[in-house]
């Protein structure tokens, strides 16, 4: 596992935010075909920008600054609503997280329609291309959109 410092994770997800603007720009002028890479953008940015709140604020250590069984910034993996819930973020500043099963639909298991996932997975399905449901891509983008926001105002410089 590579090791990433606070500073760095500060620096990228301001880039992420960046990028994930330019692609909706982009996806609003015709220019990419879907939205997946935009979508994959949020997710990381808001994950990067989570831990390195955890970090930040609750002084919670990343792995390489501490000996095996300790709790650390990594053991959240890309569990969004729990690293919320550590940092106490108010549901007045982020609405709780969709909380229904989300689809992929068509590919595997199209038939009968689609495979569950849930948000923490969420990065996977975009990832790989696959077609998340358009009802729940409205729910992940205002979720994720709320995130970034919250953490754009709590990131500072």
């Amino acid at each position: 596992m590579l090791i990433v410092l606070a500073e760095e994770h500060r620096k990228n997800f301001r880039a992420l935010c960046k990028a994930a603007e330019s692609l909706k720009v982009a996806s609003e002028a015709g220019i990419l075909d879907n939205k997946n890479q935009e979508y994959l953008i949020k997710f990381y940015g808001s994950e990067v920008g989570l831990k390195f709140l955890l970090n930040f604020n609750l002084k919670l250590p990343f792995k390489y600054e501490v000996s095996k069984g300790i709790s650390c910034v990594e053991g959240y993996s890309h569990d969004l609503p729990r690293m919320i819930a550590a940092l106490k973020i108010p549901a007045t500043r982020v609405p709780e997280p969709p909380t229904k099963s989300l689809m992929c639909i068509g590919g595997y298991k199209a038939a009968s329609g689609g495979q569950e996932f849930s948000l923490k997975a969420a990065h996977e399905a975009w990832r790989y291309g696959l077609m998340v449901d358009p009802a729940d891509l409205v729910l992940l983008d205002a979720y994720f959109t709320a995130v970034l926001q919250y953490l754009n105002e709590e990131i500072t410089a």
